[in-house]
C-alpha cells in the first residue's frame, strides 16, 4: 500500500435541517428520552445529538455559554 491510499471507507459529512435538529432535541429535552436512544432511532451520532442538546440548553438559559444568537452575532 502506498502512502497516498486511505485505509477503510471514507466518511461523508451529513447535514441536517433545523427542523430535524429541533425535533431530535425535543425528543430528549421535552419527551425525556435518552440521547443514546434517540440517536440510534434517528441514525445520528450520539456526540452529534449531544452537541445539539447542549446548545439548546444554553439557548434556553439552562446552561452557561454562548447562545446561538450570540454566536451568529460574533460570526
Amino acid at each position: 500500500m502506498s502512502g497516498m491510499e486511505r485505509p477503510g471507507p471514507v466518511r461523508l459529512r451529513r447535514s441536517f435541517t433545523g427542523e430535524f435538529k429541533r425535533d431530535a432535541v425535543a425528543m430528549v429535552l421535552d419527551d425525556g428520552n435518552k440521547i443514546v436512544d434517540v440517536a440510534r432511532r434517528l441514525g445520528v451520532g450520539e456526540g452529534t445529538l449531544g452537541n445539539w442538546v447542549r446548545q439548546e440548553r444554553t439557548d434556553r438559559g439552562e446552561r452557561a455559554g454562548l447562545t446561538t444568537a450570540e454566536k451568529a452575532e460574533l460570526g
